[in-house]
């Protein structure tokens, strides 16, 4: 194994990854043990968590050999992936100016994910997910086509794999009790 690529799957968040992977893998294992209609969730999600870290991983190495052969220093550890933004120029939390920077970015992703968390439990989980899509593509500068699609796609799968095939009991939102 070249020196690019053993720096980068040797990385904090390669480790991190396989570490996620590992405990993906011995879930879906126990999965099987379940019966089918029990284990499908189990299968399914393991399964597809799987295939992302190992796409994760073959990315990780792949993002050093870029840099690697970017910055003609094949073999060093700073051409491993925490150096390699610039190739796909994704911004990182380490790329921010200061801490202050950086937490306003953190209270704003704590912020969206705890008005989802609010806005299931108001509303409903069948309607804060698709409005989420949308609302949030259209503020991080998404197309209102494409955040319809990704609500549309989000409602399909929710009724579709956990209503209907799977008979998910959901709970009744707040603003449906009165009613109820």
């Amino acid at each position: 194994m070249s020196s690019p690529i053993k720096s980068a799957l040797l990385a904090p968040s390669s480790l991190f990854a396989a570490a996620v992977g590992v405990i993906l893998v011995a879930a879906f294992f126990e999965g099987l043990t379940y019966p089918l209609r029990a284990s499908i969730l189990i299968l399914f999600t393991t399964g597809i968590g799987t295939l992302l870290v190992l796409l994760e991983l073959f990315n990780e190495a792949r993002k050093a050999v870029q840099a690697a052969k970017i910055n003609g220093q094949e073999g060093t550890p700073e051409t491993g992936p925490e150096n390699s933004a610039e190739i796909y120029d994704t911004p990182k939390f380490a790329d921010y100016r200061d801490a202050s920077e950086k937490r306003r970015a953190m209270i704003d992703i704590w912020g969206w994910y705890l008005g989802l968390l609010v806005a299931v439990l108001v509303i409903g989980f069948h309607v804060a997910v698709p409005l989420f899509a949308i609302v949030y593509g259209r503020t991080h500068g998404g197309s209102w086509k494409g955040g319809i699609i990704m609500a549309l796609i989000m409602l399909a799968v929710i009724m579709g794999l956990f209503t209907w095939m799977m008979n998910v009991p959901w709970p009744t939102p707040l603003l449906l009790e009165p009613f109820l």
